[in-house]
């Protein structure tokens, strides 16, 4: 990876260099790979894993324990039609069956 992008000022910058001249089509798909790259911030701290449902603390049984009892989400599960109409509603809210909280888009 290290020949494909450097640091400068402080920003990662990507560097796409080809053997042989690309196509049309392919040009493109590496302007659409750029543009979602850009959307990436990377920086120079030490990567490390945080366990999202204990708010990044570290994994336990007991923070699983409490996020499966706790879960909002009913055990019953949402089929593809539910999804996509949800999603498709003019709310733009999601709200899975059983369930009275919805989830805002």
């Amino acid at each position: 990876m290290q020949e494909m992008a450097q640091w400068e000022n402080g920003q990662w910058m990507w560097i796409f260099e080809w053997h042989r001249r690309l196509f049309q089509w392919a040009s493109e798909l590496v302007e659409q790979l750029r543009l979602s790259l850009g959307c990436v911030r990377l920086n120079l701290a030490d990567d490390s894993w945080g366990w999202v449902p204990d708010n990044g603390g570290p994994f336990s049984v007991w923070s699983t324990y409490v996020s499966l009892v706790t879960d909002p989400y009913p055990a019953e599960p949402v089929g593809l039609y539910e999804v996509a109409t949800q999603l498709h509603s003019d709310s733009r809210e999601f709200r899975p069956p059983g369930s009275a909280a919805g989830i805002r888009f």
